[in-house]
């Protein structure tokens, strides 16, 4: 019994399945890349250092319909930075816990040369969006700063009230 597949084939047809099928696939992975960056996970902040003062920062928020965008930059004066690793936190006082909120660093080379002072400041920025549901009203930021042999956590005196 032979079987006669270049008569079945039809090439359109093998072609729209495999492309609708590879289509589907990847929108799966990006909707899974989405959701997964959105992920507010607890944090330990107990080995972090209590910034007093000698942080240079500034974090502006933006609230949209649905979410939340914290930017800025955090630094210390006189220590350049190679390489940071700034996360936006966000503390929850009724559950008394610390959440790690999904934070971006930026390059900000504007700080570099407003400082002018000889030290490298490039590497400074950082970028934070979450939905609002997913931040109850009340929560404070932080920032977690950590360069340098240091892990510092700064609080920036704003709360979520929307």
């Amino acid at each position: 019994m032979k079987i006669q597949l270049e008569e079945n084939y039809d090439k359109k047809t093998a072609v729209r399945w495999i492309g609708g099928i590879f289509a589907l696939c990847g929108v799966v992975f990006l909707l899974f890349l989405f959701f997964w960056s959105q992920r507010i996970r607890p944090v330990d902040v107990s080995g972090c250092q209590i910034d007093n003062g000698q942080m240079v920062y500034k974090i502006e928020k933006t609230y949209g319909e649905k979410f939340i965008k914290l930017e800025g930059y955090a630094y210390v004066p006189g220590q350049s930075i190679d390489y940071a690793d700034i996360r936006v936190v966000a503390y929850n006082p009724v559950k008394d816990k610390y959440y790690e909120l999904p934070t971006e660093c930026t390059i900000n080379k504007k700080r570099t040369k407003k400082e002018d002072d000889g030290f490298n400041y490039d590497n400074c920025g950082f970028s934070s969006v979450v939905f609002a549901d997913k931040v109850e009203k009340g929560t404070k930021f932080f920032i977690r700063c950590c360069h340098n042999g240091k892990d510092i956590l700064l609080d920036t005196g704003e709360e979520f009230n929307h």
